[in-house]
């Protein structure tokens, strides 16, 4: 949902509001979702999220784990980051496919997690990192509103993950991440997008159809 030709049947007044993940285009009735996990991973996700490592005591400054394949400026990305970082022990980049508990015992030791845009402007890899107290770092686009209030690094260029920013961008925020657990992320549960499509639909009923 984004294109000029799907927002146009949102001027219908019988929509109410429409909800969509990568929701890229604008408009008054059009809210995001977000992309949230893969089902097949919940569980172990769910499991290993309740034994999140310290932020500061986390080894791995910035993580780069991703496929070069599903968007086409991936592999320049990654291209950049080896350059940048080639004599930088505390940055990680994989390339090859890594076993989940892997991945995800990666993301519990990781502070700043490079996830760029991949099919679509969301992407899965920023909610785990989420989950797991990382902070992603994402680039600006249309869904930005989308990770109000979480603990998300923007960029308007990806030569923009140079250190001293990731070290501003902590300074900035040391007071979210100052114990063992990550800042309140209600964002992450599926019941605050529940209650916000609720909340919607009570709204409309009570202040257009009990008028009727």
């Amino acid at each position: 949902m984004g294109e000029p030709h799907q927002l146009k049947y949102l001027d219908d007044p019988k929509i109410i509001c429409w909800f969509a993940k990568n929701a890229g285009g604008k408009h008054p009735k059009l809210e995001p979702l977000p992309l949230g996990l893969p089902p097949y991973n919940y569980t172990l996700i769910h499991e290993a999220s309740k034994n999140l490592k310290n932020f500061h005591q986390r080894n791995i400054t910035l993580y780069l784990n991703f496929s070069p394949n599903t968007h086409p400026d991936r592999y320049a990305i990654r291209k950049y980051a080896e350059i940048l970082y080639k004599n930088d022990s505390d940055v990680m980049i994989v390339k090859n496919w890594t076993v989940w508990t892997d991945y995800l015992q990666h993301l519990n030791n990781s502070k700043f997690v490079i996830s760029p845009p991949g099919v679509g402007l969301d992407c899965y890899r920023t909610w785990e990192a989420i989950i797991m107290g990382a902070i992603p770092i994402v680039l600006r686009t249309e869904i930005s509103s989308l990770y109000d209030g979480l603990p998300v690094m923007f960029v308007d260029s990806w030569t923009d993950i140079k250190k001293e920013n990731l070290e501003i961008f902590e300074q900035k925020y040391l007071g979210s991440f100052n114990s063992s657990c990550p800042p309140w992320r209600p964002k992450i549960w599926a019941r605050h997008w529940i209650t916000k499509i609720m909340d919607i639909k009570t709204s409309y009923i009570s202040n257009f159809c009990n008028k009727a």
